[in-house]
């Protein structure tokens, strides 16, 4: 019984280091995007400002959305304005809200909408985060190349 204790425990410990190894790998590959300028992103919902603030991408403007709210049409213009006037091309919407509000703010600017996974939406697997951090930091490089680019 004691054996077998130790080897739980021998195996959990490896599975831990393991993991903190993959966090790492994600956590350099983060940190790989501070060699882009950003001029500044609009976002819609907060999840972003995190890794934002981390690469040193400048919040313009967030925007919170909801399921059940929407934004006045003198809200989208002084969102669109402050687009044009900041020469702002990213906008990142989040995968478990509607991209209805931002496409159509993109469709009136020079702006491209990018989405970004929150992870609240996963299927809950183990690699779940891993496999979102992966998808947005490809997401968050596409959209820096595109910005500067264009």
């Amino acid at each position: 019984n004691e054996n077998y204790n130790k080897d739980i425990l021998i195996t959990i410990e490896n599975n831990a280091a393991n993991y903190i190894e993959e966090v790492n790998v994600i956590n350099d590959e983060i940190n790989k995007l501070k060699q882009y300028n950003s001029k500044g992103v609009i976002i819609f919902h907060d999840s972003f400002a995190y890794i934002a603030n981390k690469v040193g991408i400048p919040i313009i403007k967030m925007i919170e959305l909801e399921h059940d709210t929407s934004l006045s049409s003198g809200e989208v213009a002084n969102i669109i304005n402050l687009i044009k006037e900041n020469d702002i091309k990213i906008i990142f919407s989040e995968a478990q809200f509607s991209d209805n509000i931002p496409s159509k703010i993109a469709l009136e600017t020079d702006a491209k909408v990018f989405i970004i996974d929150s992870a609240v939406s996963g299927d809950g697997n183990i690699d779940s985060y891993l496999k979102s951090m992966g998808y947005n930091i490809k997401t968050i490089k596409e959209a820096l190349e595109y910005e500067k680019d264009n």
